[in-house]
């Protein structure tokens, strides 16, 4: 029986009750349940092979007139001879034994590497995310101003402008340029545009500063528009 692990044997065969006892502690699932040697199993069949030659003979045998004596007969069975365990064999039988081996021998576990430290994205305040926004919106305007008055290729000029943002807001993210930096590196770019009127496209400065600050106010304005759409589904997920 598989569900309750056990064995169902009894319906196999007709056996005296007696027999069936011991062929079912014979079968326990527990070790400690079953018989612990051959020797207590050999004992309990000889008590009860001797019990029934006896009640044979007593039932064959005619009664005496002697009295019977009237001294108690003990009917507990003679307990089995037990099995010393701690016994010190001979040396003869201990140099034609194999050594014993384990039967389950335990797996030996290999010791995985240490897992790699992973870089920790540096997190940023809503001030500075808009403050980045700015500076990369600024930034970008005047680049663009710029690329269009050198180059007559505007596919050429629009990857350009592209890959230095990109730039931009990667440095940005990895806090290389941050705060101060933001100042600086706006200042320059202004400044080249001022000194170089081939950078200027035809604008005076007043209306490139104020394309850029355009450009910056347009892009803090996106980047708190898909913040609060961000927090709203944070909340809502």
């Amino acid at each position: 029986d598989t569900y309750n692990n056990r064995w169902l044997w009894q319906d196999q065969v007709k056996i005296s009750d007696r027999l069936s006892k011991i062929f079912s502690k014979m079968l326990m699932l527990a070790p400690s349940d079953r018989f612990q040697s051959a020797t207590e199993i050999l004992s309990i069949l000889n008590t009860t092979e001797t019990g029934n030659s006896q009640t044979n003979t007593a039932s064959s045998t005619p009664v005496s007139s002697t009295p019977v004596s009237s001294t108690p007969v003990s009917a507990t069975s003679p307990s089995p001879t037990p099995v010393l365990s701690n016994q010190n064999p001979s040396p003869q039988s201990s140099k034609n034994k194999a050594p014993v081996q384990a039967a389950n021998p335990k797996p030996i576990l290999k010791k995985s590497p240490p897992p790699k430290p992973r870089r920790r994205t540096p997190n940023f305040s809503l001030l500075e995310i808009l403050s980045s926004a700015a500076f990369t919106g600024f930034e970008g305007g005047l680049l663009a101003i710029a690329l269009d008055s050198l180059l007559t290729n505007p596919g050429v000029g629009l990857g350009i402008l592209g890959a230095t943002v990109g730039g931009l807001v990667f440095a940005q993210t990895r806090r290389i340029i941050e705060k101060i930096d933001f100042f600086i590196i706006a200042g320059i770019t202004a400044a080249l545009i001022y000194f170089l009127p081939v950078l200027q496209g035809g604008l005076s400065i007043g209306t490139i500063l104020v394309i850029a600050a355009m450009s910056g106010a347009a892009i803090v304005g996106v980047t708190a528009l898909f913040r609060i759409i961000y927090a709203v589904l944070t909340k809502i997920l």
